[in-house]
Order: structure tokens, then C-alpha cells, then sequence
């Protein structure tokens, strides 16, 4: 058994985010971050990219929903990724780290961190 991790860093999507009334007009910059667990015994054993979880996919996955549901909270967008991933890839776990430049003028982000499922 080759249970690993794959995923992503910094993956920016520009969506409507926030509760403030601009927030809800223009887009603004979000970076995710992603990890996922699963075993991929038979991707590596035949070198078949069939096999394995598609990194492009599940970054596509993360920017529709961000892009088409225009979340209020960062802290939704997260359980909506986590629920939909598990579900559409069959994952046994997930994290996702959601930060959003600009928020706090004085910090150089705000960010929600979630993770559910089991680890292998």
C-alpha cells in the first residue's frame, strides 16, 4: 500500500468573497492551499495517469466553486471544498487553507484552516 499525500500550494482565484458591500461587487485575490490523502498503489505500480488523482482537477474543482457561488465567508468556501472533494474523488481526508490578502490592513492575510477524515 502507497498511501501519500499530493495537492497544491497558492492556487489564486479571483472570486466575490466577504460579507462588506465592495466585497460583494468586486473581485478580490484568494490563495488556497491543498492536501489530500489517498493511496496510490496502482497509479505508481502501472505509471497510469487514469490511476491517480489529477492535480489539475482538483484545482479546477476549488476555483468553480469559489468563482461561481460568491461566498460571504471564507470558513464555507472551506467546508463546500472539503464536502465536495470527499464526495466527487472519494477521499478519506482533506485540508485546505483558505487566505485572503487584504482583509486586516495590518496583517498580510487572514486565513481559515479545515482538515476532516481520517489519515491512513
Amino acid at each position: 500500500m502507497n498511501v501519500g499525500t499530493i495537492g497544491f500550494e497558492g492556487c489564486k482565484i479571483s472570486c466575490i468573497i466577504g460579507n462588506n458591500e465592495d466585497e460583494r461587487i468586486n473581485p478580490q485575490d484568494i490563495f488556497i492551499d491543498l492536501k489530500v490523502i489517498y493511496d496510490f498503489s496502482k497509479a505508481a505500480e502501472e505509471d497510469c495517469f487514469e490511476d491517480a488523482i489529477c492535480y489539475a482537477a482538483l484545482a479546477d474543482t476549488v476555483k468553480d466553486l469559489a468563482i461561481k457561488k460568491q461566498y460571504k465567508l471564507l470558513e464555507t468556501l472551506a467546508c463546500d471544498i472539503i464536502d465536495t472533494l470527499m464526495t466527487n474523488f472519494k477521499l478519506s481526508w482533506v485540508f485546505v487553507k483558505i487566505k485572503k490578502p487584504g482583509a486586516i490592513h495590518f496583517a498580510q492575510c487572514s486565513f481559515v484552516e479545515l482538515e476532516r477524515g481520517k489519515r491512513a
